[in-house]
């Protein structure tokens, strides 16, 4: 999911993470010069302590 030519959203529902997500979601953010991503997993107790993971890479160091 790609909002508002910023954010990139990738959505799992996962039993465990895998590196290759984190990867799929880098290389997202690179072909669409997006600032930022962020990794949800639904299939976690509580998403907001152990079910995302937020991303930036160089062109969020570079906005005003």
């Amino acid at each position: 999911m790609y909002i508002e030519n910023n954010i990139v959203v990738e959505l799992k529902s996962t039993l465990e993470m895998h590196k290759v997500f984190e990867s799929q979601i880098l290389t997202y953010m690179n072909l669409l010069n997006a600032p930022k991503g962020i990794l949800i997993n639904f299939n976690c107790k509580n998403i907001f302590k152990e079910g995302q993971k937020t991303f930036v890479n160089e062109i969020y160091r570079n906005l005003p």
